[in-house]
């Protein structure tokens, strides 16, 4: 082009440099929103599957179902089941104040959510001075 021959060499680099600067700023807020915990996640302790989405600011997570027969009749005949509630994100990989439902031993413990890949959730949850953890794998 005749802007880059008066300009010279270096002007033209200056501007390729300018041009890729503005398309790496433009993808990269693609690239790190998928680091999300949203989606469809399996508990292997028990072979549950918790769909994990947003609505209003808060995550939740619903029991979708499970590997077990018997436990996948109990789920489809109670309906709608709410595991987590109000998990606000923190940061990138942390979403915290939430608490999780425990069917089985008909309980609501406080917990915290980190993502530590795209595809591994760790659960820490509390209740009164007991402390554990888990990990879940996105499918």
């Amino acid at each position: 082009m005749r802007i880059f021959a008066y300009y010279g060499s270096s002007f033209s680099r200056i501007f390729v440099l300018i041009i890729s600067m503005c398309l790496y700023s433009y993808c990269l807020p693609s690239v790190t929103a998928q680091s999300t915990i949203e989606g469809d996640w399996k508990d292997p302790k028990n072979g549950a599957i918790i769909s994990i989405y947003e609505e209003n600011g808060k995550y939740y997570g619903q029991l979708k179902g499970s590997e077990d027969p018997k436990a996948q009749k109990r789920i489809e005949s109670q309906g709608k089941i709410i595991l987590l509630k109000d998990f606000k994100r923190e940061n990138e990989k942390s979403y915290c104040c939430g608490t999780i439902y425990q069917p089985k031993k008909k309980k609501t413990i406080s917990a915290t959510l980190y993502l530590e890949d795209n595809n591994t959730l760790r659960i820490e949850g509390r209740y009164g001075p007991f402390k554990g953890s888990q990990v879940w794998t996105r499918i």
